[in-house]
């Protein structure tokens, strides 16, 4: 004899099934649902880097170089300001201003000259070489002052490959040299040391390079 299921009973079975066939997950209008977006990260705020100021006599520490183009500026100008004399400089000149208030010079530079006196020229060819060593300072008025202990400065001229004294004509150019206390007042940068230096007229600015410090 088959035994009946009674309707209570079916009804139970159908509603399993259909949890089955949708995954038992509450049916399709789960799988509609609309996506929660996520939360962009707001990026973290760029700090700016605070400005400390240097002082004058902080910013010059460091070893300068000044290049061949600027010798030819000044020696381009003191050659304008002699008489019957040209110039053609070459070379480099580097400067130390260590921070325990020391300087040195170390000198590679030379100029190539034409002098002329009535029908009568030559060419003297003058090499500088050595170092100057000794102290610095700046003033009140932001000038570079140096002190010269101890100079191994060497100066060399040859006329047609022969030794020859100039003895006063050296001299006078060596008396107006980047080598020199500041005429004004300096100002210094990151990159460069701009200075000005006396000539037997008005003063000349050279841009000298920082190389280290």
């Amino acid at each position: 004899m088959r035994k009946r299921t009674s309707p209570s009973t079916l009804a139970a079975v159908a509603a399993s099934a259909a949890l089955v066939l949708t995954g038992c997950t509450g049916g399709a209008d789960d799988d509609a649902a609309t996506p929660v977006a996520e939360a962009t990260p707001t990026p973290d705020a760029v700090e700016t880097p605070e400005v400390v100021a240097v002082s004058l006599e902080e910013c010059v520490v460091g070893t300068w170089l000044i290049p061949e183009a600027e010798l030819v500026r000044f020696y381009g100008t003191l050659s304008g300001q002699i008489d019957e004399v040209e110039i053609a400089p070459y070379g480099t000149v580097e400067l130390t201003l260590a921070d325990d208030g020391a300087s040195s010079y170390d000198s590679d530079y030379g100029f190539d000259l034409l002098i002329e006196a009535g029908s009568t020229s030559m060419e003297p060819r003058v090499v500088v070489t050595g170092t100057i060593s000794g102290a610095w300072s700046v003033s009140d008025d932001d000038r570079i002052l140096l002190e010269t202990d101890d100079s191994s400065l060497v100066v060399d001229v040859t006329v047609d490959g022969q030794p020859m004294d100039l003895g006063d004509m050296t001299n006078q150019f060596l008396e107006h040299t980047p080598l020199d206390s500041s005429a004004g007042a300096v100002t210094c940068t990151e990159d460069t040391m701009v200075v000005p230096y006396e000539t037997t007229g008005d003063p000349i600015d050279l841009t000298w390079e920082r190389i280290s410090g």
